[in-house]
């Protein structure tokens, strides 16, 4: 790096703070051919000039003893602005006892005068310059920018080297501030930014003390490393009052997963899956949860599906039911569409609903396949069936689906009203503006479009109004929670409303769920209590 900066002849910027003018052009002489020199006569003027520097300083050489404004309260002022205190200090005494104490409070290095050699002098600037800019380069290949956390590489690497001398309860965490994405969205980096700094901050605070490290895991995520604690919910419900308070404008929830009591057995990674699968599993009221042996029992079985998916595929295990639809009018529901459906006849698992499998397999981005055979099927049959019942069909792994409905319209002589596709709300998230170029490109060719998931990841209103959907299908851990006091399905159906879009509830299980839906003013209902998923020829 050195020689890269010389070939280019740039000069570093060096203050030198000494109120004798004999030592200012005394240093200055020494260190001019090397280096951008600036002097100062006293304290109080070194710290105007750092303050009105448009260009950093890359070095300050400050005598201790000086009138108005001593060299203890410069390097104690420095240390603790947030702009100047990165720089590093070359502490000039004659005075053996003043060393040990500058050093605590954080100068870089010491000159002893008087100064008898420049030669010395010349090394000790240039060796701490280099090693301040090889700490700042290291610190920013390592670090977030934004948070000034570990990235992930430098944060598993520390842990690592960290084991085989740790002998403290250690917890692994994975702390999500939900909505930050939107906010990113609507506001900008600049915003979210300012929320992941915070939240760093009552991390650092709350969480790691000297005992732990953290890093940035994604857009939303950090990840911790730190001592066991018994108060993870009420840390949480803390900090979360405290990000509400200093960000009021905006709806973020800070929400954490736990794999506690971490064993060196297990690797490192392992520690931040399970914490992340407690994070998708945490109740709606809870802000933390730790990862139980259901969890790992739970991901046990993910792991075995996954596996077992592409033998499913091939050996046609997966078998098409349909899903019959009712429109809630008066007090006879009537029949308005089926929604065509996968069942997995597993091999040593049994029969397997939709639920089952279909959201781990959409996670890992396993459904394309099948979701193209599904569309085939759908179409085949709504021409059997003389298109006189809509067939509702997911088409969220699809590419360019518009084209690829249109092409099945073609094939099987049918009107754009036999079909209706289903969209799934966390492909907005992921590139908005092209699922509403995508959705407007259907809709122009005459499909009743709908969008699955609705409400599960919370889409801004704003975004909500610029879609051109006709029915929001609300997310299943909504209906789950048809009875607790803020009734979000309640809340969704009415947005749906307010958007002059109908709302279709899946997993109807009683007849008290269903006068619910009548009351909130669902227009549309699936579940075993109108009828059970069918095959074609029962339907």
């Amino acid at each position: 790096m050195n020689s890269f900066i010389q070939s280019n002849n740039y000069k570093h910027k060096v203050l030198v703070v000494d109120d004798e003018a004999i030592n200012r052009e005394l240093l200055q002489a020494i260190l001019s051919m090397n280096y951008d020199v600036t002097c100062a006569s006293n304290g109080s003027e070194a710290m105007d000039i750092l303050y009105r520097s448009k260009e950093p300083f890359s070095l300050i050489l400050l005598d201790l003893l000086m009138p108005q404004m001593s060299g203890f309260q410069v390097l104690e002022a420095c240390k603790s602005d947030e702009k100047l205190k990165s720089i590093p200090i070359i502490v000039m005494t004659s005075e053996k006892s003043a060393e040990v104490r500058t050093i605590h409070k954080g100068a870089s290095d010491f000159i002893p005068k008087p100064y008898r050699m420049p030669e010395v002098i010349l090394a000790r600037c240039e060796r701490i310059i280099e090693l301040d800019e090889e700490k700042k380069f290291t610190s920013s290949i390592e670090c977030d920018s934004a948070t000034g956390l570990y990235i992930k590489e430098a944060f598993y690497a520390y842990i690592e080297r960290m084991l085989p001398s740790i002998r403290l309860a250690m917890d692994a965490a994975m702390i999500r501030i939900d909505g930050i994405t939107h906010i990113g969205r609507m506001y900008g980096k600049h915003e979210t930014d300012k929320i992941l700094r915070k939240a760093a901050e009552l991390i650092r605070r709350d969480l790691l003390g000297n005992k732990g490290i953290a890093c940035r895991m994604s857009t939303d995520t950090i990840g911790a490393y730190c001592r066991h604690k018994l108060n993870c919910e009420e840390l949480a419900q803390q900090a979360q009052k405290e990000l509400a308070d200093a960000f009021p404008k905006y709806d973020i929830r800070l929400r954490a997963g736990i794999c506690e009591r971490v064993t060196k057995e297990t690797p490192v990674k392992k520690w931040f899956e399970y914490a992340q699968s407690a994070l998708d599993n945490l109740p709606e009221d809870r802000f933390t949860a730790p990862y139980t042996e259901e969890l790992m029992e739970r991901d046990r079985r993910d792991a075995q599906l996954i596996a077992d998916w592409k033998e499913a595929v091939d050996s046609d295990q997966l078998i098409l039911r349909y899903l019959p639809l009712y429109r809630l009018q008066g007090n006879s529901p009537v029949m308005c569409g089926a929604q065509a459906v996968w069942y997995w006849q597993h091999p040593t698992l049994g029969l397997l609903k939709p639920d089952d499998f279909m959201p781990l397999m959409l996670k890992n981005g396993l459904f394309t396949r099948t979701e193209r055979k599904l569309l085939r099927s759908a179409a085949s049959q709504a021409c059997k069936w003389n298109q006189k019942l809509p067939i509702w069909v997911h088409v969220t792994s699809t590419e360019r689906p518009h084209e690829v409905l249109s092409s099945l319209i073609r094939e099987y002589s049918l009107t754009t009203d036999a079909l209706v596709p289903i969209f799934h709300e966390s492909a907005f998230l992921e590139d908005t503006a092209g699922s509403v170029r995508v959705i407007q490109q259907t809709k122009d060719l005459g499909f009743t479009v709908a969008m699955g998931g609705f409400g599960k990841r919370g889409l801004p209103f704003t975004t909500l109004a610029s879609l051109p959907i006709d029915v929001y299908m609300p997310a299943a851990s909504l209906f789950a929670q048809i009875n607790t006091k803020q009734n979000p399905l309640s809340l969704a159906i009415a947005l749906a409303n307010n958007l002059n879009a109908e709302t279709a509830v899946c997993n109807v299980t009683s007849k008290q769920e269903l006068d619910a839906l009548y009351d909130m003013g669902c227009t549309i209902a699936q579940g075993d209590v109108l009828s059970p998923a069918v095959t074609a020829d029962e339907l």
